[in-house]
């Protein structure tokens, strides 16, 4: 289970493989998740679950 203050890597739009720090989740209610990321470039993304992958810092 990916919490706040995860580290986690998924796969842009464009085919690269980014990483980042899980800094909310939404949609909690609806079934699946959302991450909300910061970047490691600084930007934040939201991401669904399934396409979100927990890392070791």
């Amino acid at each position: 289970m990916i919490e706040i203050g995860d580290n986690v890597t998924w796969t842009g739009s464009d085919g690269c493989t980014n990483t980042g720090l899980v800094i909310g989740i939404d949609n909690i209610a609806i079934g699946t998740p959302v991450y909300i990321i910061r970047s490691k470039t600084g930007w934040r993304v939201r991401i669904p679950q399934e396409r979100c992958k927990k890392t070791i810092p």
